[in-house]
């Protein structure tokens, strides 16, 4: 696990990285004051700063523009800066659809994710991005967020406010046995299997209700639907590939 995390890193920020003169201009990073380039500091922020509260103000030190917590500056700086800037990588963009997923290994234990900016820890899933479907929305985010592979086996809820707000709950279990993701980056901080008792104690820090809810459910023998669109919610998710 170690050298899979190393090769990630190494990856990402590239086998240069510190070793060479960063070219001009260069900029200090507001969490810690290191001097980077603008590629360098793409990296270096969700790298070394992904579970940094957010800040309550500053301005990005490469375009000046005012970040704060209806603009994180890692948000900011992920989307308008380094390889989205120049369409190398695409900007996030929000289609109001959202895909989560209930993840449970064999030995009972569900897949959580340590969200950015200690928010606390999650289901895996999150945001579609345009055109893609539900299940290839939320295989994506678990290997994203999570680092694990997943095979969907059925949908637990579904709730639409109108087609501005979607979301669509799934049933899946682990592909094998990997480990889950360790190494952070601007997905999430990493990953672990929990049990439902660790997540009901109020020990784990949690981001929102939701998994005390879908985790006893399932545990408790909840009724798990087929793998497609409930009868109820066809209509108003028409637009939406599976």
């Amino acid at each position: 696990a170690c050298d899979k995390s190393l090769a990630r890193a190494r990856a990402m920020v590239g086998d240069d990285y510190g070793t060479t003169p960063a070219p001009s201009p260069r900029y200090n990073c507001e969490y810690c004051g290191m001097l980077l380039s603008e590629d360098e500091l793409w990296h270096h922020v969700p790298l070394y700063h992904v579970n940094a509260p957010n800040l309550e103000y500053c301005e990005c030190p490469i375009c000046g523009e005012g970040c704060g917590r209806r603009n994180p500056f890692a948000v900011h700086l992920r989307n308008e800066h380094g390889p989205c800037a120049r369409g190398e990588v695409p900007r996030e963009t929000r289609t109001g659809l959202f895909a989560i997923v209930v993840c449970r290994r064999s030995d009972g234990r569900f897949l959580m994710v340590q969200e950015f900016a200690q928010t606390g820890f999650w289901m895996p899933g999150g945001q579609l991005d345009a055109g893609e479907s539900l299940c290839a929305a939320v295989e994506r985010e678990c290997i994203e967020e999570a680092g694990i592979e997943i095979r969907l086996t059925g949908v637990i809820d579904v709730i639409a406010e109108g087609k501005h707000w979607r979301r669509v709950t799934f049933m899946a279990e682990p592909v094998d046995e990997a480990m889950p993701k360790s190494l952070p980056d601007y997905e999430s901080t990493g990953a672990c299997w929990a049990t439902l008792d660790e997540v009901l104690s109020g020990d784990l820090k949690l981001r929102g209700r939701e998994p005390e809810r879908y985790f006893r459910y399932v545990a408790e023998g909840g009724l798990v639907l087929p793998l497609e669109i409930p009868p109820e919610y066809r209509e108003i998710m028409a637009d939406v590939e599976l």
